[in-house]
């Protein structure tokens, strides 16, 4: 009777002892996860915990470390298959894949694990995660430029300095596409009766696409759609005021001194405000500065 206890009782500790062991080679095969060579010569084993501006934080078997990415010359997967990787690029772009390989100047990943390997420049790279990104980069633009009537008809009303505000993000849906929000204000005068004059203060929702022509140089389309608050005087005895609404088509170059922080431009756009009685055609074009956060 005990000799048929033990003999029931010993697979189910072998099964324990085995699953155990199982436990302990996955989570080492997972810790152990990356091979780091430094310029010095040092190989370490280790896995990377933290990714910082300039750093890398790893904890190997016997201690956690920081090592500056100037220190390192290639990181290599030590475990079989790929870690899932999301980079997110200068272009606003996010670039869903698997880390191969990177050094202290290039990422190696493939889109698919039997994809062909493919190259990037960590100075085109702005985050890298194992958590998929999803980047708003708020920005910020002040755009003074002049306002400039096409139909005034008998009215003759004159070009006139304008001030627009704008606040932008990216739109999740539509990789590169961002999405902006101006409002601004410009009063447009008669040059001989200067008690004439049409008072203009849009607020506008647009999509833009930039197109890359340098590394730091955009060429942004854009479209919008928006109302205007129309205030006119005929400088007697008519005064007018409405809401019209406000279609926009425009083509701006924006210049970026510091990367993904701070730029200045030219921007030129196509107005045209309809209060459903009349249409009134418009450019207005300036120059603007941008912070993105």
């Amino acid at each position: 009777m005990s000799t048929f206890k033990y003999n029931a009782i010993n697979p189910f500790i072998a099964i324990l002892a085995g699953a155990f062991l199982l436990g302990v080679l996955s989570f080492t095969s997972r810790a152990l996860a990356e091979i780091i060579s430094l310029h010095d010569g040092q190989v370490i084993n280790g896995e990377i915990i933290q990714r910082g501006d300039g750093y890398i934080t790893v904890k190997t078997k016997y201690q956690t470390r920081q090592i500056n990415l100037g220190e390192v010359k290639s990181i290599e997967k030590e475990r079989k298959g790929f870690e899932r990787v999301y980079i997110l690029t200068r272009e606003n772009a996010v670039i869903s894949g698997y880390l191969v390989e990177e050094d202290a100047l290039r990422v190696v990943y493939r889109e698919g694990q039997d994809a062909p390997d493919k190259t990037l420049s960590k100075l085109n790279i702005v985050k890298m995660s194992g958590e998929e990104i999803s980047p708003v980069d708020l920005e910020f633009r002040f755009m003074p430029g002049a306002f400039i009537p096409l139909n005034t008809g008998g009215s003759h009303l004159g070009p006139a300095t304008s001030y627009m505000g704008s606040a932008g993000f990216n739109a999740l849906f539509v990789p590169r596409m961002r999405l902006l929000l101006d409002a601004g204000y410009a009063k447009s005068v008669n040059g001989e009766h200067s008690e004439r004059y049409l008072q203009v203060i849009p607020v506008i929702a647009s999509a833009v696409y930039p197109f890359r022509a340098t590394s730091r140089l955009e060429i942004i389309p854009r479209l919008g759609l928006g109302f205007t608050r129309l205030e006119y005087y005929d400088g007697e005895k008519d005064e007018l005021s409405t809401m019209a609404m406000t279609t926009v088509a425009g083509l701006s170059l924006s210049f970026s001194f510091v990367p993904r922080r701070f730029y200045l431009g030219l921007f030129a756009d196509y107005m045209m405000l309809y209060d459903f009685s009349a249409a009134l055609h418009a450019v207005v074009a300036g120059v603007f500065a941008g912070f993105r956060l």
